[in-house]
């Protein structure tokens, strides 16, 4: 079980709305893509992901998804190219600004973690706000430490940040919140998902 909080979800009148493209629900999937790069590259398929809302949503822990990890891609260009997604053009960055695939220019780039080898999303997409943005690079980059941070251990070595599928007819979405954890964030305490589950209390 994988759980957190969405720092790009709130609430008006009492519905979920989000202002981020992770994860992205469009095109019949839920998918999670991009953010969260370090976390990823840890998750596997059948584990389960659970997002909350953030301080903007209170502080009821109220639950916004869960899914079941069906598949987990290493690059864009393995996601784009699998079989998996029923509507990926719904869920393109060049075609969306809350898309969360970046499109490769060839279907055999010569490194597939290069953003060079993708189509720019539009100004306006959620990581390319300016002109001259480029943060949408590190969804397609490899997960790196930061080099300014002082560690006492050794440097974290690059890590691929997995690009996740939730599983059909185990991937729910609420739009209004429907269910809270109760007994502290779960994110810390890293339940089971039957402890999960029994933790969850109907709004």
């Amino acid at each position: 079980m994988f759980s957190y909080k969405l720092t790009t979800l709130s609430k008006v009148g009492g519905v979920f709305v989000q202002d981020g493209n992770a994860p992205n629900y469009q095109g019949d999937r839920i998918t999670l893509c991009t953010c969260m790069h370090w976390h990823r590259a840890s998750i596997k398929a059948g584990m389960w992901v659970a997002g909350f809302g953030g301080k903007a949503c209170g502080e009821n822990n109220e639950l916004f998804y869960l899914m079941k990890v069906e598949e987990t891609f290493d690059s864009f260009t393995e996601i784009w190219d699998s079989d998996l997604l029923p509507n990926r053009e719904a869920k393109s960055a060049s075609n969306c600004i809350y898309g969360d695939l970046y499109v490769p220019k060839s279907s055999a780039p010569d490194d597939p973690h290069n953003p060079n080898y993708y189509k720019e999303p539009p100004v306006g997409h959620k990581h390319r706000q300016h002109g001259r943005d480029f943060s949408w690079h590190k969804d397609v980059d490899l997960w790196r430490p930061d080099p300014n941070r002082q560690r006492r251990r050794r440097p974290l070595d690059p890590k691929v940040h997995k690009l996740l599928v939730g599983e059909a007819g185990r991937s729910f979405l609420w739009r209004v919140p429907m269910y809270s954890y109760k007994g502290g964030h779960p994110r810390q305490q890293r339940p089971p998902l039957s402890t999960f589950l029994n933790r969850l209390e109907k709004i």
